[in-house]
């Protein structure tokens, strides 16, 4: 992957910051520990043979791209996101005629298991549609500017 989109945005909190939150009490259910946007994302591409150690969402608003895990291969376009477990081997990218932009985040805590029962979201079934993109991408660009302002 190359080092950067056009207008990019992308915030990864520090390892020690994710330790402190996920040993508190409050915050230990659900973290965010990186998120961003790329838009028209042109030769994006990730590879994690040993899967990551976080959930991973992410959010297509434009193009399209795909993700392959588990031996299955799922398309995602403008108003599909797609969920990737902790610890699942995957790839993902963006087609070549038309790059996707993406909103993404990471997530950790001891509610993100919940979080994919209760929208019925797995490593076999990833994918849904999204009733309300506006919603889902005004709430990934509130979370990301407050990991840009500020990391406590």
């Amino acid at each position: 992957m190359q080092d950067g989109f056009r207008n990019q945005r992308l915030s990864v909190l520090p390892r020690s910051v994710v330790k402190d939150a996920l040993g508190r009490r409050l915050l230990r259910r659900l973290v965010v520990t990186h998120a961003g946007y790329y838009p028209r994302a042109e030769t994006h591409l990730v590879k994690r043979p040993g899967g990551a150690p976080e959930t991973i969402l992410l959010v297509c608003t434009d193009g399209t791209g795909f993700v392959e895990m588990l031996g299955q291969q799922h398309r995602l376009g403008a108003g599909h996101a797609v969920v990737i477990p902790s610890g699942v081997p995957h790839v993902y990218g963006t087609a070549a005629d038309r790059p996707w932009s993406i909103w993404w985040c990471h997530l950790q805590g001891s509610d993100v298991g919940e979080l994919l029962s209760a929208g019925e979201l797995d490593a076999l079934r990833p994918l849904v549609v999204l009733r309300n993109v506006e919603r889902v991408v005004a709430l990934l660009d509130e979370i990301l500017t407050d990991l840009e302002r500020d990391h406590a």
